[in-house]
């Protein structure tokens, strides 16, 4: 099954499961042992699973530089971070540009996905 690594990584010393790769670009932190699907002998199977938060439409500039500025300093933040990075999170930080442009390419992605796969609601 594919699932957030950080619902199993307190699993991975245990004999209930076996990670056989991550769908990363690079191997997990937490799980340096366990290969990305790519060193497993697998290309192409890259997925991720993030958080981030928006504003309305219109917000002024200002506002969102203040809020970037304030969310990248908590995330940056050791007392925040560690315990998130010792769980298999992954903890990073965007410019409200950089995380507008990954709305858009992971809406095409899955938009691309939903129409090749005719995908349709019921």
């Amino acid at each position: 099954m594919f699932i957030n690594l950080p619902s199993v990584v307190g699993y991975a010393d245990s004999d209930k499961i076996r990670i056989l790769a991550v769908a990363a670009p690079t191997r997990a932190k937490v799980l340096p042992n366990v290969p990305t699907f790519e060193q497993a002998g697998v290309p192409g199977v890259i997925s991720s699973v993030w958080n981030g938060i928006l504003v309305r439409s219109g917000t002024p500039e200002a506002i969102v530089r203040k809020l970037n500025q304030n969310i990248v300093a908590i995330l940056q933040s050791q007392a925040f971070a560690q315990p998130l990075e010792n769980q298999g999170y992954e903890v990073l930080s965007s410019t409200p540009q950089e995380f507008a442009d990954l709305l858009q390419k992971d809406t095409k992605v899955m938009g691309d996905l939903v129409r090749d796969a005719g995908i349709q609601i019921d």
